[in-house]
């Protein structure tokens, strides 16, 4: 495998609200901390028990960092996606010390709310982090008392990863897969079929996306809680790190440094021309872009 890759993927919750530094040259910072809260019971006591880990987070993205401080507050839950990158500092007694902290580069990372839009506002999450209380599939209620949508629905989490791992195939004008996953009710009826794919990781396939770990698990917990819904109103606000679009940025890079290859009747094996073949391998070009296979040093550096 050609580099390596260094990429987090977080389902949590905050810790603390967003704190926001603004440096010398106008750019900001947004950090807060995050946990992510592991839940079983025990087989020889049948006691319920917790295990949380924290990590810290710093937002360097400006659209995203804009998302976090308007939106997210102590208890809110999110998905993220960031790297890894060690910082050193000196302590109160003037030690040296490292600490490991995750972190969305500009114009790159995802944010994605999981609260339901309408339980947002000045005390988002309802007030403060309980742990234990960001289990999946569970319905949270509003303080008036009224039962919100579960904050791990169709709208929430498992449409956006679907969209982005498995549609660029599983869609009605495509041939690739047998059957579309592009709508609620179709992939409530291959439901069981989700789950023991997921299971036996055996899709997607290998070198067509990246689905880690923690994307498997978001969609196993979702499809195992029974696949609820949700309401429209969960639908991210922000999927792609500065609203990126394919005539407004993406097509000039690709056809600079791809399409050189990937035309009709060119060395690569399917051409890049078009919006719509771009979509059509949407999954496997962003796998082999983050893995660093592609493009290929020579011929293109890019």
């Amino acid at each position: 495998m050609s580099g390596s890759v260094n990429k987090v993927i977080l389902v949590g919750n905050l810790g603390r609200d967003p704190e926001v530094r603004t440096f010398p040259s106008g750019d900001k910072v947004v950090s807060f901390s995050m946990a992510m809260t592991e839940s079983w019971r025990d087989k020889a006591t049948g006691e319920r028990k917790d295990k949380t880990e924290w990590v810290n987070v710093s937002i360097f993205n400006e659209a995203l960092g804009r998302v976090a401080e308007q939106y997210c507050r102590k208890g809110s839950k999110i998905y993220l996606e960031g790297q890894l990158q060690t910082r050193e500092y000196t302590d109160k007694d003037g030690n040296q010390r490292k600490a490991t902290d995750v972190v969305l580069q500009k114009f790159r990372g995802e944010l994605t709310l999981l609260d339901s839009r309408n339980s947002r506002g000045d005390d988002a999450g309802g007030g403060g982090y309980e742990r234990g209380s960001s289990s999946g599939g569970g319905v949270d209620t509003v303080s008036q008392g009224t039962p919100a949508a579960p904050a791990v629905s169709w709208y929430s989490t498992a449409k956006p990863l679907l969209e982005r791992y498995c549609v660029s195939c599983h869609s009605t004008d495509s041939a690739a897969a047998p059957f579309p996953l592009e709508t609620y009710k179709q992939v409530l009826g291959k439901r069981s079929a989700l789950v023991y794919v997921l299971e036996s990781g055996t899709m997607p396939p290998v070198g067509y996306a990246d689905l880690g770990t923690a994307d498997s698990a978001v969609l196993l917990d979702w499809l195992n809680n029974g696949a609820p819904e949700g309401d429209p109103s969960q639908e991210p606000l922000r999927q792609v790190a500065g609203g990126y679009t394919y005539h407004g940025d993406a097509r000039a890079i690709i056809e600079e440094k791809c399409v050189n290859c990937h035309e009709q009747g060119g060395i690569a094996p399917f051409p890049l021309d078009s919006y719509q073949r771009v979509r059509a391998v949407s999954a496997a070009a962003a796998f082999a872009v983050e893995n660093g296979s592609m493009p290929p040093w020579h011929p293109t550096e890019g």
